[in-house]
């Protein structure tokens, strides 16, 4: 208990995450993980911010970016975060999407026009965990689809004035949940192909690029840490909640106001 009330003098920025994890657990004999997971995505995070105050963002892709939309924590910390001058979040996450098939109804707003309806600033784009299913074989073609997809928002000035700033996010990795998770090793090897195809794809376009796979596999692989998952791919409210902290320790650095 005692090293517990040392770490909230000594690391007060992180007291969230300590009493958080405490919660969830229900014993303050565990915080380290996620107390791990504070250091973590920060050690990624480059000196300036990519996104700012004010930005209007918009977020593309498949179920996992649908669903940021359902629990908020993203938004609430890109808020929280962009203080007197709030950034304004627009989700076009869609269930199922895969980067090659993205199907709407009929008389649907292109992708486009909502994009300059919101003035956006930057895209943040959800893709690699549907398209891993394909196997190595298909990630030839998901390399090309990436690129393809990157260059139809490359240069567009959806605010009328500068052109959008783009960053990718990679899928998680795939939890442990026994019968409920068959193959994970060769699933985990496949979605490593493929996040580093998205790496090599960021890298060569000069974009940022956020790995969820990495971080996801520590924690998912540390026996003391709570699921992630409902089922090894889709994430319950503490996997959103301890993502959308990756993610915005990587586009808006720095403890909430």
């Amino acid at each position: 208990m005692w090293h517990f009330f040392f770490l909230i003098i000594c690391f007060q920025p992180f007291c969230f995450l300590i009493i958080s994890y405490s919660l969830l657990s229900m014993s303050f004999l565990r915080p380290l993980p996620l107390f791990i997971l504070a250091f973590f995505p920060l050690a990624e995070a480059s000196a300036g911010s990519f996104i700012r105050p004010g930005d209007r963002v918009a977020i593309l892709g498949n179920t996992y970016a649908d669903q940021l939309r359902i629990h908020g924590y993203l938004e609430t910390l890109l808020l929280q975060r962009s203080g007197g001058n709030p950034v304004s979040v627009r989700n076009l996450g869609w269930g199922g999407d895969l980067i090659q098939f993205r199907d709407r109804p009929t008389n649907f707003p292109s992708e486009a026009s909502t994009l300059e309806s919101h003035k956006t600033d930057v895209v943040v784009i959800c893709f690699g965990m549907g398209e891993s299913f394909a196997g190595k074989a298909g990630l030839s073609d998901f390399r090309s689809q990436l690129k393809r997809f990157i260059a139809a928002h490359k240069g567009k000035k959806y605010n009328g004035e500068s052109p959008v700033r783009i960053v990718l996010v990679s899928p998680i990795s795939h939890e442990d949940h026994g019968e409920l998770s068959p193959n994970r090793k060769k699933r985990n090897d496949d979605l490593a192909a493929y996040v580093g195809a998205m790496q090599q794809v960021a890298v060569a376009e000069s974009i940022p690029f956020v790995d969820l796979y990495a971080p996801t596999l520590y924690l998912m692989d540390d026996k003391a840490s709570p699921k992630l998952t409902e089922q090894g791919i889709h994430l319950n409210a503490y996997g959103y909640w301890a993502t959308g902290r990756m993610v915005a320790d990587k586009l808006l650095p720095g403890q909430p106001t």
